[in-house]
């Protein structure tokens, strides 16, 4: 009798370890999956793009479709919902997002889960935030895709049209990109500008 009670004791005592021992798999699990989680959501932020992830999307051809749309998949609004088309005689890149150019940038940079968060009142800054990611997007594709001449953005109310040429006469931004220190420099220049909006007009051509 006194056997048997060690034995259901022990057996308890077992249970319980390996109770506790699935409870911390399960923790670490969702741990890893919520920084891997946040690190993921960062990275279509300006500030939070991480060189590391698209350095190697280097390419000299754009007609490698699947390596373009990559590194697009991996820049700001890259978590939009979208469409790719390649012009490979003008070497022009076209993306076609589902939403207004808004309400990209409100969705993008999750300006609607903000507490004061007003429609109309964010309006603005949205179109600011979707500004500022295609200014950053259009110097990094331009600086990692060799042949790439041309990028167009369609939104359901805008379409604006940037080439390899005017970013480089705009004596804004150097190309090519081709280290971290830079893309930080980059980052940057884009985030400090006083009119964003200004910037883009000197860049993009509105279609």
């Amino acid at each position: 009798m006194k056997g048997m009670r060690k034995r259901n004791i022990a057996i308890v005592v077992l249970f319980m370890i390996g109770m506790i021992l699935a409870a911390a798999a399960i923790f670490g699990t969702h741990e890893i999956g919520r920084q891997k989680s946040k690190q993921w959501n960062e990275q279509f932020s300006i500030t939070g793009n991480q060189w590391n992830l698209i350095k190697n999307y280097k390419s000299q051809y754009m007609g490698d479709s699947s390596n373009i749309v990559g590194l697009f998949y991996h820049l700001p609004l890259g978590s939009e919902k979208m469409t790719y088309q390649i012009d490979s005689e003008a070497f022009v890149f076209e993306i076609d997002y589902e939403q207004g150019l808004a309400q990209v940038g409100i969705h993008n940079h999750n300006i609607s889960k903000e507490k004061n968060y007003n429609e109309k009142k964010d309006r603005k800054r949205g179109e600011n935030e979707a500004y500022q990611s295609m200014i950053y997007n259009s110097v990094i594709a331009f600086s990692l895709i060799d042949n790439l001449q041309g990028i167009r953005y369609r939104f359901k109310d805008h379409c604006f049209f940037v080439t390899r040429e005017r970013v480089m006469q705009s004596g804004q931004f150097v190309l090519p990109i081709q280290e971290e220190e830079s893309a930080g420099d980059l980052k940057k220049n884009i985030l400090g500008q006083k009119d964003i909006k200004k910037l883009f007009t000197t860049l993009f051509q509105d279609e």
